[in-house]
C-alpha cells in the first residue's frame, strides 16, 4: 500500500479527495465507504460498454490506497495544503496587482485632467491679454485723437469759431418823432413787444437808433423777428469782433481832435457827442456797451458766488 501510495504522490494537480467526491479532513470511515461506493459504480466489469471505465476504476484504487495509508495521507494533506497557501497567495498577489493597476490608472487620469486644465487655463488667459492688448491699444488711439481734435481747435483762429452763445450786437433804428431817447424806453418797447432781454442798450444822444447787445444769436434774431414798428435792426457785429475798449482809445488818442476817453464819453453832453464822426460815436457806444456788458456778467458771476458759499462756521464760545 506504501508502494502504490508513493507512487500517486508524484503527480503534480491530482486530488485525491475529488476523486473519491470528499473533502480535505475526511475520516477514515467516510474514505472507505467512499471508495466502496465509487469501485461498485465504476467497475469495468459492471461497464462492459465504456472504455474509460477501466481508468475511472484506476484513479479511485490509487486514491484509496493513498488516503488510507496514514504516512501517504499525511504527505498529501502537506501537498495539498501547500497548494492551497499557493492559490491565496496568488489570490492575494492579484488582488494587489489590480489594486496597483487601478491606482496607477487613477493616478494618470489625474494627470491627464490637470494637464488639460493647466493648458485650458493658458489658453483662455492668451486671449484675455489679446482683448487686453486690443482695447489698451483703442484706448490709446482715441486719446491720440482726442489730443489732435484738442490741439486743432486750440490753433484755429477764434474769428472761425461761431457760436450760438456769442453776444451779438443789434443795431436798432425809429423815427425821431417816438422820442426813445433813453434807455429805458427801448427796454420797455422790447419788453412789451415780447422780445429777449438784452445784456446792455445804449441810446444815440441824437436820438432815432440805439445799440442793443444780446446774450446770443438766438436772442437777437428772436427779437429782431419781434421787433414793434417802427422800430427796425439788423445784427450790426458780435463780441468776438467788437475791438476792446482800450484799442478804440488809443486809436483815438492818435487823433488829438477828437481823444476823448469811453468814460468821458459816457458822460459827454449832446454837443460835444455831435462833434464826433459817425464811425468814432460808433466806436464810443460799442466800447460803453461791452463795458456794461462785462459788469453785469461780473455781478452774475459775484450773486452766484455769493449764493453757493457755505455758511460761516460758528464758534463756541466755549
Amino acid at each position: 500500500m506504501a508502494s502504490k501510495a508513493g507512487g500517486g504522490e508524484g503527480k503534480d494537480g491530482e486530488d485525491y479527495y475529488a476523486t473519491l467526491g470528499l473533502e480535505l479532513g475526511a475520516t477514515a470511515a467516510q474514505i472507505s465507504k467512499a471508495y466502496k461506493k465509487q469501485a461498485l459504480k465504476f467497475h469495468p466489469d459492471r461497464n462492459p460498454n465504456d472504455p474509460l471505465a477501466g481508468q475511472r476504476f484506476h484513479a479511485l484504487q490509487q486514491a484509496y490506497d493513498v488516503l488510507s495509508d496514514p504516512e501517504a495521507r499525511a504527505a498529501f494533506d502537506a501537498l495539498i495544503q501547500a497548494r492551497l497557501n499557493r492559490k491565496r497567495k496568488l489570490s492575494t498577489m492579484d488582488a494587489q496587482r489590480r489594486n496597483l493597476k487601478q491606482t496607477l490608472e487613477e493616478r494618470e487620469n489625474a494627470f491627464k485632467r490637470q494637464r488639460a486644465d493647466e493648458l485650458d487655463a493658458q489658453r483662455r488667459l492668451a486671449a484675455r491679454m489679446a482683448r487686453l492688448k486690443e482695447e489698451t491699444a483703442a484706448k490709446m488711439q482715441q486719446e491720440k485723437l482726442r489730443r489732435q481734435q484738442t490741439q486743432d481747435r486750440v490753433a484755429a483762429p477764434s474769428s472761425s469759431t461761431s457760436s450760438s452763445d456769442e453776444e451779438v450786437v443789434v443795431k436798432l433804428r425809429w423815427g425821431k418823432k417816438e422820442g426813445w431817447d433813453d434807455e429805458a424806453g427801448v427796454r420797455s418797447a422790447l419788453e412789451r413787444a415780447g422780445c429777449p432781454a438784452p445784456l446792455a442798450v445804449a441810446v444815440r444822444r441824437r436820438g432815432g437808433g440805439a445799440m442793443a447787445t444780446f446774450a446770443s444769436l438766438a436772442d437777437a434774431d428772436a427779437a429782431l423777428a419781434r421787433l414793434p414798428p417802427p422800430l427796425t435792426g439788423r445784427v450790426r457785429r458780435s463780441r468776438a469782433s467788437t475791438p476792446p475798449a482800450s484799442s478804440s482809445s488809443s486809436s483815438r488818442a492818435d487823433r488829438p481832435s477828437t481823444s476823448t476817453p469811453a468814460s468821458a464819453a459816457a458822460g459827454s453832453t449832446p454837443s460835444a457827442a455831435a462833434g464826433l464822426g459817425h464811425a468814432d460815436f460808433e466806436s464810443q457806444v460799442l466800447a460803453r456797451m461791452a463795458m456794461a456788458a462785462a459788469a453785469m456778467r461780473q455781478q452774475q458771476q459775484q450773486q452766484q458766488q455769493h449764493s453757493t458759499a457755505p455758511p460761516p462756521v460758528q464758534q463756541n464760545s466755549e
